[in-house]
């Protein structure tokens, strides 16, 4: 869940990027970036964008990651203020 949903913003599309990122983490890792036992903890660490990056994780694939999960939506990979890029 990107956190403009959490939040109650409107979100159109501009949430399926953040989604791409916790995919892709979920793909390669096996685990999803905000795991955590309590769920509320989980969308505070969604919030903060607060995940570890796994060691084997390359440097490209975290630095990929690491945009589609931008908690500002105007620096997110994939998004403008007017739509996609």
């Amino acid at each position: 869940m990107a956190p403009e949903i959490i939040h109650g913003k409107d979100h159109k599309t501009l949430a399926d990027f953040w989604s791409l990122g916790v995919v892709l983490f979920e793909m390669v890792h096996g685990q999803s970036p905000f795991q955590h036992s309590d769920e509320n903890m989980i969308y505070e660490n969604i919030l903060s964008c607060n995940y570890t990056r796994p060691k084997s994780f390359s440097l490209e694939l975290n630095d990929f990651i690491q945009h589609l999960l931008c908690v500002q939506v105007d620096l997110r990979y994939g998004c403008r203020r007017d739509g996609y890029t």
